[in-house]
């Protein structure tokens, strides 16, 4: 009996209201179904929930405190790579603000040499312009590499 009491208090430390939210487009600002949302806590754990049909999601639980929510799906990226911070407080009931998710594009096409003939295994790389340390430059997106026809496809 003392054992089952004890694993009674173990449980107050965890909120016991949901939280709760919703995931969109970024463009249109339609839901997105199918998206797996991760919360994880101070100390990196994690859990994770599925949008519905109407882009909500619902964790039953989580633990009080800061906890940050990452929304994933493929072919879309969240605002800047970033996850949403929110602070959850026990009993409350928290509802996230709207998650939003953009689209992503392609970028595709065939390296050739001068006679316009196809040049194999050559790297594609794509850059952006950032601001590290409040300096511009240019930093690294991603790369791939030419296949036997030249040709390369990236994503993201």
């Amino acid at each position: 009996m003392r054992f089952l009491l004890l694993l009674g208090f173990v449980g107050l430390g965890w909120a016991q209201d949901p939280l709760e939210g919703m995931v969109v487009n970024g463009f249109s600002g339609s839901p997105l179904g199918q998206v797996a949302v991760y919360i994880y806590d101070e100390a990196g754990i994690s859990f994770d929930a599925m949008t519905d049909a109407s882009g909500r999601y619902r964790f039953v639980r989580a633990k009080p405190g800061l906890v940050r929510l990452r929304p994933t799906k493929r072919g879309f990226f969240a605002d800047g790579g970033l996850d949403q911070r929110v602070d959850v407080t026990a009993g409350m009931g928290t509802t996230v603000p709207v998650l939003k998710l953009w689209p992503g594009g392609v970028i595709s096409g065939t390296v050739t040499d001068e006679a316009g003939e196809p040049m194999a295994e050559v790297s594609v790389t794509v850059l952006r312009r950032g601001y590290p340390h409040g300096r511009r430059h240019m930093v690294h997106v991603t790369r791939t590499i030419t296949d036997d026809r030249g040709e390369y496809r990236l994503y993201g």
